[in-house]
């Protein structure tokens, strides 16, 4: 698993992402990426999502973003999240993009036994 951390400069907001490579079985809770804002002003930004993403959670104040729910690559291999960084009154956003690795686990049956015929 690897970070970039890449910076992409918005007028009026400057805006620092992560783009990340997480794992499938990485455990809730665990920080997948950290974004940063700033402006011209040095006022404190709050950060948020711009749409519903139920598998992470962002933190308003850190710009942490975290896993809410498990994730699974055979349903979604990739996540692009946009989050927003707001000062009050300038606002900019950026689009954090997950990959996930996968993880190879075990079979699930639908009977305890099977017959073969």
């Amino acid at each position: 698993m690897g970070n970039k951390l890449i910076t992409v400069t918005i007028r009026p907001i400057s805006f620092s992402v992560v783009d990340s490579v997480i794992s499938e079985d990485d455990p809730i809770g665990t920080t997948v990426a950290t974004v940063s804002a700033s402006d011209e002003s040095n006022s404190p930004p709050t950060y948020s999502f711009v749409d519903t993403y139920p598998n992470f959670v962002i933190d308003s104040s850190t710009g942490v973003i975290r896993i809410r729910e498990q994730v699974d690559r055979e349903k979604t291999p990739l996540f692009d999240i946009l989050v927003k960084a707001s000062d009050g009154q300038k606002t900019s956003t950026a689009t954090v993009s997950l990959t996930i690795e996968d993880v190879n686990e075990m079979p699930k049956f639908d009977s305890p036994t099977y017959e073969y015929v």
